[in-house]
């Protein structure tokens, strides 16, 4: 017989599964991704003058005047000198890191969302996939708990641990089904027939000279595996998102499908060069990982010895310490019984006391600690003589004389809180932005069902446009490179590109620049100057004026930039073995210096 109130409460656990996030896994999402920003700035270091300042490639009049969305925001627009843009890369690197280490992490995720989506806003002319992805899960992350797990805060603030290893609600939802959107629609929006039926997506792709790597170059050897590949890229895209949210053993099908998802990106990475886009997939998928994993290794990694560790209960940094131990060992406080006081003060130490009675204090103390993980104990014999273990012990009383001045820091760490928000008004925000986006990406497949023009604003503003088109609905088959010859102002040829004095090589090749040899770099070459932009085409040129003269010294006006022609010379990818077509040679820009 029917029963509602059964069904109910099945739907009901059913959309919890499928909605949780293990808070490990939300610790490892906050440390991978604390880690991609802080690699994205250092990353994109050698190319701040060139893409962020009105020195470089697009200064702010020309973004202002055509590239301007009004519902987009830059912080790097407000200023185009390269002092306030290295702030900016500063303040950027101080919120990621206070992410990483979970301290104030609701404050530092929205700031390191506000930085990272400003730093795209700049310049899109320089952005692929994998940055529209990375600002669009920092968004999503703001809504989330992130410190439940393995932080500062949690140290700090032990009662706000969560009571179980799960949370489930809107927002851990929205991102879930956010995440695996990009896949599902990526393989929708994949139409060309070479992809089904042809099967030659992946050998096409691979010959595309700005993507290719070593290893792809090797693959197209083999192009019945690049057959089997095309298809097996398609259906994983396609079939992945519901296993992820399969309503039946869900942790099992999350399991078995995780490491497809991320050995296909890994291969990516290996073919292609897409630089840290497939890590920011990884590290975003990992939220899917379930309770079931954690608690395997939770139990691998689980110290086998029964320690007791005493501490200080006087000292902040001491009672901290003991609250980052509470899961992995017994702990009391050394005023608990006056035997161990007494050897505390003796030794000046914490104490770390074994199954047997036996104590150990110091540095040994850490060592003994070290030994009872599995993860750490390989480690341990280095440490136990020599100068390592003389350094141990030096920096242990070094810390040991300081720690009631490190618990005045401890301290003051834990004064300012977060700025608290209802929470019933961010899962309403949640919800409201889930069916956005979902709505967003039909309407890219589906255009007739696109969001109105008066509400696409919010999907510019915070980030949240988006279109996974990658290698759709056709792999990129028209590729090439650039020649850009020119004379000084002494009548020398030379090639500007290269900065190089001679004829311009016109060789098939796609080799760049030292100084142009970016992510971003290749972005600019394929996507915006060799697209008949003229806009585009005409502020590169007044950068390489400024790149070739900047360095020749005042007293040689000769050797100054004169003129220059650009040529873009390309040639159509064929499928399987079939090589290329011929070259075709065309000018695009000439451009004299003033």
């Amino acid at each position: 017989m029917f029963n509602f109130k059964t069904w109910v409460e099945k739907l009901k656990q059913i959309t919890i599964s499928i909605s949780s996030i293990d808070t490990r896994s939300l610790a490892t999402f906050r440390i991978g991704v604390s880690f991609l920003i802080i690699l994205d700035l250092i990353l994109r270091i050698p190319d701040l003058i060139a893409f962020y300042t009105d020195q470089g490639i697009l200064p702010r009049f020309s973004l202002l005047q055509n590239y301007s969305n009004s519902a987009r925001f830059s912080l790097y627009a407000t200023s185009g000198e390269v002092w306030f843009v290295v702030l900016l890369f500063l303040i950027a690197f101080i919120s990621a890191f206070s992410m990483l280490i979970r301290y104030r992490t609701r404050l530092a995720t929205v700031v390191s969302w506000i930085l990272l989506l400003s730093l795209h806003n700049r310049n899109e002319l320089v952005l692929d996939g994998g940055d529209n992805l990375f600002h669009i899960v920092m968004f999503w992350a703001m809504f989330l708990p992130l410190g439940q797990t393995w932080s500062l805060d949690s140290l700090f603030f032990p009662k706000e641990k969560a009571k179980d290893n799960k949370i489930a609600n809107v927002a851990t939802l929205a991102i879930l089904v956010q995440i695996a959107i990009t896949f599902l629609f990526a393989s929708i929006l994949k139409t060309g027939s070479e992809w089904i039926p042809d099967l030659t997506a992946s050998s096409i792709a691979l010959k595309a000279n700005y993507l290719g790597t070593p290893f792809a170059h090797f693959l197209l050897n083999y192009p019945d595996l690049l057959k089997v590949s095309t298809w097996l890229l398609f259906y994983i895209e396609l079939v992945t998102p519901f296993l992820l949210f399969f309503p039946f053993k869900n942790w099992f099908f999350r399991i078995i499908t995780l490491p497809v998802i991320i050995l296909t990106l890994i291969s990516f990475w290996l073919g292609l060069y897409i630089y840290i886009f497939p890590w920011v997939f990884i590290v975003s998928f990992i939220l899917f990982t379930p309770s079931q994993f954690w608690d395997w290794l939770g139990r691998k990694a689980k110290s086998k010895e029964k320690l007791t560790f005493y501490y200080d209960e006087d000292c902040s940094f001491c009672t901290t310490a003991a609250c980052a131990l509470d899961n992995s060992l017994k702990t009391r406080t050394g005023q608990s019984t006056k035997e161990t006081f007494a050897a505390m003060l003796e030794h000046d130490s914490f104490i770390i006391e074994d199954k047997n009675g036996k104590m150990f204090y110091k540095f040994d103390a850490i060592l003994k600690v070290g030994e009872s993980w599995p993860t750490t104990k390989w480690l341990v014999p280095a440490f136990k003589k020599g100068i390592l273990y003389k350094l141990g012990n030096y920096f242990y009383d070094l810390i040991a004389k300081n720690r009631y001045k490190i618990s005045l820091f401890v301290d003051w760490l834990k004064k300012p809180r977060e700025i608290h928000i209802p929470e019933y008004i961010i899962q309403s925000i949640a919800a409201f932005l889930l069916i956005y986006i979902v709505i967003w990406n039909i309407g890219e497949r589906f255009p007739d069902y696109k969001i109105p023009q008066p509400l696409d604003k919010i999907g510019w503003t915070l980030g949240l446009n988006q279109r996974w088109d990658m290698f759709a609905p056709h792999p990129v088959s028209v590729t090439g490179w650039f020649v850009i010859p020119g004379l000084l102002s002494n009548g020398t040829q030379v090639d500007v590109f290269n900065k190089t004095v001679g004829i311009a090589n016109e060789a098939q090749t796609y080799s760049l620049p030292a100084d142009m040899g970016s992510k971003g770099w290749r972005k600019y070459f394929t996507d915006a100057l060799g697209n008949n932009n003229t806009k585009v085409q005409e502020q590169f040129s007044g950068y390489l004026c400024r790149r070739w003269n900047n360095e020749v010294d005042e007293d040689k006006p000769d050797k100054r930039l004169h003129t220059f022609e650009i040529f873009y010379i390309s040639r159509v990818s064929l499928p399987n073995n079939e090589g290329y077509s011929q070259p075709t040679k065309v000018s695009l820009w000439q451009h004299r210096c003033y």
